[in-house]
C-alpha cells in the first residue's frame, strides 16, 4: 500500500508491504510523531479486486505491426530480384 499523509502543512509519504486476500481487509493504524507522541488509532478497510482481462493481448505491443511492415519489405525486395532474374 502507498499512502500519502498530510496533517497541518506537514505532508509524508510511506509504503507499507503486506499481503491481503481477496475481499475486504482491515488494516489498523497507530501514528506516533516525532517528540513520540501517540495518536489514536484508526481502522483502514482495503478491498482486493481481480483486473478483469480486457481483449486477448498480443506478444508484445506493436510488435505484429512490425513484423508486417518487415514481411512486406522482405516480399518486395524477392519481387525485385526476381524481375532482375528475368
Amino acid at each position: 500500500l502507498n499512502f500519502l499523509i498530510s496533517i497541518m502543512g506537514i505532508t509524508a509519504y510511506n509504503k507499507i508491504y503486506c499481503w491481503i486476500g481477496k475481499g475486504a481487509n482491515t488494516l489498523y493504524v497507530r501514528g506516533t510523531d516525532l517528540a513520540g507522541n501517540k495518536g489514536t488509532a484508526d481502522m483502514i478497510t482495503v478491498t482486493y479486486q481481480e483486473k478483469k482481462a480486457e481483449g486477448k493481448p498480443g506478444i508484445i505491443p506493436g510488435f505484429e505491426t512490425i513484423i508486417l511492415i518487415a514481411m512486406l519489405g522482405v516480399c518486395a525486395i524477392l519481387l525485385r530480384k526476381r524481375k532482375a532474374l528475368k
